[in-house]
């Protein structure tokens, strides 16, 4: 009977991570995905055989024409694009070439995303939120501006989703403030109040200076950033992670989004859901954020790796790219022709870089060659922009007491609801 009572669960999270799968699908031809592509084509195959396998166990030898992990890797950042959520949130593959990704408990990464988002139903904030004005949704929260200057952060599905980001702020309070890292002004169990920045993030940015398709495809870059502005954005983003890692911590989901500009275009790193101590298991990220190991891993080939300087000046590398080149790594290169991004950078080959500082920097981030993030803001503070442009400075105790006052009494008027 346990045996029985074990199959048939196993069999119905095999059905949930089909459904999962032909939902990203679906939205390929929503999004006039070319399916002749072979990671599209793989994802197809994906669908049928989770749909019809037996108890929901399929291998990558059954859907994989020629089983390397590289193509698995490819479909498994095409669901993360498809379904806008991050990459690490679906690690349901384990390395080899014939490897089982049947639903294994609370290792697997993608079923408790996907219960959270199917069994649990989303909630929606009250309307004392709604009525205000609505900037995003994240993995963990809505985002609204609540009051001229002050940001509401309110949990997706009231499951704890903010708890390890207040844990991460309350760490960050134990210390003097950073200037590159985003200050809160107050936290509760169901909301975090932060400031409200004008700039808007660094993908909207980037967007701002492309010219844009059919679905916000990208089509070309139109301008680019002055390069003075970009040195000091290497500084601080730099210097936000060198910070960080005094705390013994690693951000873990770097890119675009999660850089927040001010009024004066100085930068500030934010979204701490995905913090994690430094030694612990990498969940990667989609490209070019992450990079799965290579052969020069030994026997961790094909995984994240370890949290650490390694993996974090990796996507600093992308990121001080995107500055400077105006778009994503490889993604000019992919408008001429089929790219597996996943597979080019395990291998270790990039965009073609030039012979300025910024250049220098990124090529040595990509290879991994600071010890240290300590060393690599070292370096970066010593660029000319980093220099002579002005510098961040922190919020102010007396002014975080007065907006936290502000939220206190937000939140007395019954802005959040109950609080736990």
């Amino acid at each position: 009977m346990q045996r029985q009572s074990a199959a048939v669960s196993q069999h119905r999270e095999g059905i949930v991570l089909a459904a999962a799968l032909a939902g990203a699908l679906d939205e390929c031809g929503r999004c006039q995905l070319d399916l002749r592509r072979p990671s599209a084509r793989c994802l197809q195959q994906v669908v049928l055989r989770c749909a019809t396998a037996p108890l929901g166990r399929l291998s990558l030898a059954d859907t994989d024409d020629n089983g390397s992990l590289e193509s698995w890797a490819s479909v498994r950042v095409m669901l993360g694009s498809l379904l806008r959520i991050p990459c690490r949130q679906l690690a349901w593959w384990r390395s080899g070439h014939a490897a089982s990704f049947a639903p294994q408990g609370p290792s697997n990464r993608l079923y408790p995303f996907h219960r959270r988002k199917m069994s649990r139903s989303i909630i929606f904030p009250p309307r004392s939120i709604t009525r205000r004005t609505f900037l995003s949704q994240g993995a963990t929260g809505w985002i609204y501006k609540v009051e001229e200057g002050i940001v509401l952060k309110y949990p997706l599905t009231g499951n704890n989703d903010l708890a390890k980001e207040n844990t991460a702020y309350d760490i960050f309070e134990a210390h003097h403030p950073c200037p590159f890292v985003i200050q809160s002004f107050l936290r509760l169990p169901n909301a975090i109040f932060l400031p409200l920045f004008s700039g808007g993030n660094l993908q909207k940015r980037l967007e701002s200076n492309q010219l844009r398709g059919p679905r916000n495809s990208f089509l070309a870059v139109l301008r680019l950033e002055p390069i003075p502005l970009v040195e000091r954005w290497a500084m601080e983003l730099s210097g936000a992670v060198a910070w960080l890692e005094s705390l013994g911590l690693v951000h873990g989901d770097l890119r675009p989004e999660n850089l927040l500009l001010d009024g004066e275009d100085h930068l500030k790193l934010t979204d701490f859901d995905c913090v994690k101590e430094i030694g612990t298991d990498a969940s990667g990220n989609s490209p070019p954020w992450a990079r799965l190991l290579g052969p020069e891993a030994g026997d961790r080939t094909g995984t994240w790796g370890v949290n650490g300087p390694q993996t974090e000046q990796f996507a600093v590398g992308s990121l001080l790219y995107c500055m400077a080149h105006g778009c994503e790594p490889f993604q000019k290169e992919a408008l001429e022709q089929d790219l597996d991004i996943v597979r080019l950078l395990k291998h270790m080959e990039f965009p073609e870089l030039g012979h300025g500082l910024l250049d220098g920097i990124i090529y040595q981030c990509w290879r991994g060659r600071y010890a240290s993030l300590e060393l690599l803001a070292k370096e970066t503070a010593g660029l000319p922009g980093a220099i002579e442009l002005p510098r961040a400075t922190i919020l102010g105790s007396s002014y975080i007491a007065e907006q936290r006052k502000r939220c206190q009494r937000l939140v007395g008027e019954g802005l959040v609801g109950e609080t736990k």
